[in-house]
C-alpha cells in the first residue's frame, strides 16, 4: 500500500485481508482455510498464495533434479578416474576435488557458482526462471 494511500483505502484492504479482526482470531481463520487448501491472496502480488508456491515448488523441483543428475555424473565421472588411475596424481586430486565439494557450504558455492556462471563470464543468467 503506497504511503499516501487514503484512509479509506486503507481501511477497504485491511477488511478484506481481515487485519481488522484480533490477532488470534486471524490466526484460526487462517488455520482453517489452510488445512481447506486456501492459503488466501499475496499481499504483494494479488494471486493466491498457493500460485505463488507451487511456482516456487516447480523451479526448485526441476533445479534439484537438475543439481542431482549433475551431481550423479561427476560423481561417478571422478569415482571412475580414481579407481582407473589408483594411487596417482590424477587419483589424489580426484579425491581432493571430492571432499572440496561435500565440505564446502552449499549456498557458498552456489554464490561463487553464481558469480562466475553468470557475472564473470557471463554464461548463464544470473536470477529468473523465465518469468
Amino acid at each position: 500500500m503506497p504511503p499516501d494511500a487514503s484512509e479509506a483505502l486503507r481501511q477497504t484492504l485491511m477488511q478484506a485481508y481481515g487485519f481488522d479482526k484480533p490477532l488470534p482470531l486471524q490466526f484460526i481463520h487462517w488455520l482453517w482455510r489452510a488445512l481447506h487448501g486456501d492459503l488466501g491472496m499475496s499481499v504483494a502480488t494479488g494471486r493466491p498464495v498457493i500460485d505463488e508456491v507451487m511456482t516456487a515448488v516447480a523451479y526448485s523441483l526441476r533445479l534439484a533434479l537438475l543439481a542431482t543428475a549433475i551431481g550423479f555424473v561427476l560423481g561417478s565421472l571422478f569415482g571412475f578416474v580414481a579407481g582407473y588411475f589408483r594411487n596417482s596424481v590424477i587419483d589424489r586430486l580426484a579425491s581432493v576435488l571430492s571432499v572440496f565439494g561435500v565440505s564446502v557450504p552449499h549456498y557458498w558455492l552456489g554464490m561463487l557458482l553464481v558469480i562466475l556462471c553468470s557475472v564473470k563470464f557471463a554464461l548463464l543468467p544470473a536470477t529468473g526462471g523465465g518469468r
